[in-house]
């Protein structure tokens, strides 16, 4: 039976996954949500309809995760879950339609949320105000930068009501439920 050698940058990769905070955690999410948009966008242009599936599919998992780790008890919560399926509806479109642009687009909010995301874990080290994050209990911190960041998102919330989410996303991500690989 052959002996499996252990990559160092798997070791490091688990490691950090296994010991971020939930909001570190969000954030990664959010990378790799980004990050495999980027490649199905290079798959897509590539005419390689199987890659850019797989690759498509990973952003719809990480979106699926980020909703049903809400916190409903928060109405910030019923905005993102609209924002998030919003998403995921046109992840779909854009898989089945193999459209560049709509792609585009969700990678867009997706890159705006991360964005925001970042400044509200920036600015909750800072010792500002905080309020509700999404599940597991975390806390983001809240002010005028966040405020601004967050109309970022105000081209997808209008279309799904015309709110703006302010920078509370499910932190709450269950043990196991999204691989980071790829």
């Amino acid at each position: 039976m052959p002996v499996l050698k252990s990559n160092p940058y798997d070791k490091y990769k688990n490691n950090s996954v296994t010991t971020a905070s939930k909001e570190e955690l969000t954030l990664m999410l959010f990378d790799g949500a980004v990050k495999f948009c980027n490649q199905a966008i290079l798959a897509m242009e590539g005419k390689d309809h199987i890659k850019t599936n797989e690759l498509i599919r990973k952003v719809q998992n990480i979106v699926r995760e980020f909703q049903i780790t809400l916190d409903k008890q928060h109405d910030i919560a019923l905005q993102l879950d609209q924002l998030y399926d919003y998403l995921h509806h046109r992840l779909i479109e854009a898989n089945l339609k193999k459209d560049l642009e709509i792609l585009t687009e969700v990678r867009d909010h997706l890159r705006s949320l991360r964005d925001t995301w970042r400044e509200a874990m920036k600015l909750s080290k800072g010792g500002h105000a905080a309020v509700p994050a999404g599940a597991g209990g975390g806390t983001v911190a809240a002010g005028g930068a966040v405020g601004g960041a967050g109309g970022a998102v105000g081209g997808a919330a209008g279309k799904v009501g015309g709110t703006v989410p302010r920078p509370a996303v499910g932190g709450g991500m269950r043990p196991g439920a999204i691989a980071l690989e790829g």
